[in-house]
């Protein structure tokens, strides 16, 4: 696997976004409360995981007075939970299922690709490259590949590995599996969001607690003391407070579903870094597995697909118990003694599907009875630039008579960046 082009720490010292100080609190609380303001923006995104601040970069390109609100930590729930991986659906294209799924991500690994390289529709050249690529294996009969059909549907993407190229942590008589490495990237999401909000701080606002949502018959505005802001647009990007901020405004479509996983997480110093997908009979992995470093230096094995899929209805000890099987199974060679293991319940948002599966592509509509207002889900973190293009093709040009978004500045703290879940306290 091709190493990470620096490191994350470097990072962070360039990086200088860390939200405004506690300090500030009641300077903003009283000019909030003091100073009476109509603002009228062009955009008013509600969300402040990736969909919303990719959306926020795209709007601000085009000359729109945006401005994202996030009740909590930028990237808090799905995103800061999500394990990077860029895949283009491969692994559903290689199951022969999910086609619509397959066709909506297969154009994404090369934009992002190219955002990540400096030219792309967003610069994030400050985003962390975990890994250059990452492994599809198997090693069941169900579950194994057939490297003709590998090759003709990934065709130069895909590499079979040798044995003799396998990581040492794998070569094991009771591992036989085939194992390819797909040329497809993985990201640092903490990063990525550090990433994106760096380049529209001036923009991005923590909503405080005492906010007030307001319907009349000249639309709808969001009250902050004696404050009103107004939009001509509401984006709705916040994953499952979407179905919250809906219901605040009376509305109740476009409805959303919500599937619950648990991630396990494994840390252990002797842990290699690992990133790929054990494939089997459907088309979610077996065993989805990220790397990543804690701050004392021990490696984080992230652990999600099938895993914590059925780790939703489990309680932590038993998932834990269940996922220290499946690795003595899947890796009989590894001495995970000592290891520290740990959960993270999820919860997965996104549009309601008839048959309760899950959707094809990103999602966005308005809502019925308000079409000023677009409620919005990526589904995925690759599908994010996705879901900002159909976004961005729904609204009207700019209005030279908004409002400047910095006068918000006034009022509004900033907020910080979420914990990712390798450093959450246990």
């Amino acid at each position: 696997m091709t190493s990470a082009r620096t490191t994350l720490t470097t990072f962070l010292k360039k990086s200088r976004y860390t939200g405004a100080p506690d300090s500030t609190v009641d300077r903003y609380t009283s000019a909030m409360t003091s100073t009476p303001a109509n603002l009228q923006l062009d955009i008013a995104i509600l969300g402040g995981g990736v969909a919303g601040l990719w959306l926020l970069e795209r709007l601000r390109q085009r000359g729109y007075q945006a401005a994202l609100f996030s009740q909590g930590p930028l990237g808090a729930g799905q995103t800061i939970a999500a394990q990077g991986m860029l895949h283009g659906g491969g692994k559903y294209r290689l199951r022969g299922n999910r086609a619509s799924t397959a066709t909506a991500l297969q154009h994404m690994p090369a934009l992002w690709r190219a955002c990540l390289a400096g030219h792309g529709e967003v610069d994030l050249t400050q985003t962390l490259v975990a890994s250059e690529d990452f492994y599809l294996w198997a090693n069941t009969p169900m579950g194994k590949l057939s490297g003709r059909m590998a090759h003709f549907v990934l065709g130069k993407q895909l590499h079979k590995m040798l044995a003799a190229d396998w990581p040492d942590f794998l070569r094991s008589s009771a591992h036989r599996a085939l194992l390819y490495r797909l040329t497809e990237q993985v990201i640092d999401v903490p990063s990525l969001i550090r990433n994106l909000a760096v380049h529209n701080t001036k923009a991005i606002f923590q909503l405080p607690r005492q906010m007030q949502w307001q319907r009349s018959d000249t639309g709808i505005c969001l009250a902050l003391g004696t404050t009103r802001i107004s939009a001509r647009r509401w984006v709705l990007t916040a994953g499952s407070g979407n179905e919250d901020i809906l219901r605040a405004l009376g509305y109740s479509a476009p409805a959303m579903q919500r599937r619950p996983l648990q991630q396990v997480l494994v840390r252990h110093p002797a842990l290699p870094r690992f990133f790929g997908h054990c494939l089997s009979r459907g088309s979610t992995p077996r065993l989805s597995i990220s790397s990543h470093q804690h701050s004392s230096g021990d490696t984080v094995w992230y652990l999600g697909g099938a895993l914590a899929e059925r780790g939703a209805a489990q309680s932590p000890t038993g998932l834990i118990a269940d996922a220290q099987a499946e690795l003595a199974r899947l890796f009989p060679s590894l001495d995970l003694q000592g290891a520290h293991y740990s959960t993270l319940a999820v919860e997965r948002a996104e549009p309601h599907q008839p048959d309760g599966g899950r959707p094809a592509g990103a999602f966005v509509a308005a809502v019925p009875e308000a079409e000023e207002v677009l409620v919005a889900w990526p589904t995925k973190l690759t599908l994010a630039p996705a879901l900002a293009q159909r976004i961005v093709n729904l609204l009207p040009p700019p209005d030279p008579k908004a409002q400047p978004v910095a006068r918000l500045a006034d009022f509004l703290l900033t907020p910080s960046i979420a914990t990712p879940p390798w450093e959450m306290p246990q």
